[in-house]
């Protein structure tokens, strides 16, 4: 990336989202001893404004300076975060407001987006997936660190020492307010209020089926690890596994020249059979208890690798799209990331009350499957968002206009 002064501010936000959400939902369950319903509350409250407010986001990252924007929303995170460190009564409301905040950051990273190469904006959406998986790597550590030692105070100052960083960063180089130059096929693409609606819910399948395994995966695996007497050796096994996995793949990426020029809808299904078929034999697994210290790790890793796979390439295509349709889909994939997030917490917080979770994991793990490949199978792109035939015939001027293969 040759902005490397967004690529300081990329860094400090997501280590600083990462050191939040894992700060609030300690500090809350263990210092202010909230209810289990309370702290699904507080989770719920974090998805809601990414969920609800994805129109009004959308809208005012293309009609505003996105520098300007970013600035205020990384000064309203950090107030909030500063905030926390004193707040009792507002637990609820203060992560609301940070959570609205946060919702202009995708957005407006992919607005940015449009000033990379056309022929790297693989590798860029595998780099900000590669940081996002690294923050998860490093976080928990860093932050149990000074948990400990100084208390969850602590984390939540570094978390504002981080979006004051940022701050900086966007203050000594800010984010360029012209459009990037555009080709003659990119001038006559729609406008991002113009999406087919058909396309719409077809890509929102995709992201309810992906984000929704992925969710029902990681906020049952606590309670699931201990229902099934798995060692808490294995679980720090596992994710190491799998943050090392996510590194690779996206390392990988970042290696080939990967260029997205039509919507990825095969490697998306894959993604999502793959992830569905993992979570499956993860059930089989922690029932059967065979082989579980060696297969637990590697299905994390298949997990892992599959949800890296969907973000690489689902982004790759938004970050290809024309700067209006780009921030809309990243707005709306946000979105429906959100609602999948608060249905999956309602879901997992109705089938801990049914006691062993076998049945609920591998009947979503089934249906997850099958509507993967039914919804492969699904014909609906009717209208091409972005102007991968001028990528086309640049990349290979051999190649003739016609009807696209079906």
């Amino acid at each position: 990336m040759k902005n490397k002064s967004l690529l300081l501010v990329i860094v400090c936000l997501n280590v600083s989202a990462w050191v939040d959400l894992i700060s609030i939902m300690t500090y809350i369950g263990y210092e202010l001893e909230f209810s289990a319903i309370a702290v699904a509350l507080v989770s719920i409250s974090m998805l809601t404004p990414l969920a609800v407010f994805s129109g009004i986001i959308s809208k005012t990252t293309k009609r505003r300076n996105p520098n300007h924007l970013l600035l205020i929303t990384t000064a309203t995170r950090a107030l909030c975060t500063l905030c926390l460190i004193w707040s009792d009564t507002l637990i609820t409301l203060l992560p609301l407001l940070r959570s609205m905040a946060i919702g202009f950051y995708q957005p407006i990273i992919a607005g940015e987006a449009q000033r990379t190469d056309p022929t790297r904006k693989a590798q860029f959406a595998a780099l900000l997936n590669l940081i996002n998986t690294l923050s998860k790597v490093i976080v928990p550590a860093l932050g149990g660190i000074l948990a400990v030692h100084y208390g969850e105070q602590a984390v939540f100052i570094l978390s504002f020492t981080l979006c004051c960083v940022a701050l900086l960063g966007l203050l000594s180089s800010p984010l360029s307010n012209q459009q990037p130059t555009q080709t003659v096929a990119v001038k006559q693409s729609i406008s991002g209020e113009q999406i087919p609606l058909l396309f719409l819910t077809g890509f929102a399948c995709c992201i309810v089926i992906s984000t929704g395994l992925s969710l029902t995966f990681s906020n049952l695996l606590p309670y699931t690890f201990n229902y099934y007497a798995i060692p808490k050796t294995i679980l720090s096994i596992s994710l190491s596994a799998s943050a090392l996995a996510a590194i690779l793949f996206n390392l990988t990426i970042l290696r080939q020249k990967l260029i997205i020029t039509a919507f990825p809808q095969t490697h998306l299904m894959a993604s999502c059979i793959l992830s569905a078929a993992a979570f499956g034999c993860l059930s089989l697994t922690l029932l059967q208890k065979t082989w579980y210290w060696i297969l637990i790790p590697l299905l994390f890793s298949v997990l892992s690798v599959a949800r890296a796979y969907f973000e690489t390439f689902s982004n790759a295509y938004i970050f290809s799209c024309n700067n209006s349709v780009s921030v809309t889909l990243a707005a709306f994939k946000q979105s429906f990331s959100a609602y999948s997030g608060i249905v999956v917490t309602l879901l997992g917080a109705v089938s801990l009350t049914k006691g062993e979770p076998f049945a609920f994991l591998i009947s979503i793990s089934a249906i997850g499957f099958v509507l993967a490949i039914i919804w492969g199978r699904w014909d609906f792109q009717k209208t091409e968002l972005h102007p991968s035939k001028d990528y086309s015939e640049r990349l290979n001027p051999k190649h003739k206009k016609g009807p696209s293969p079906q």
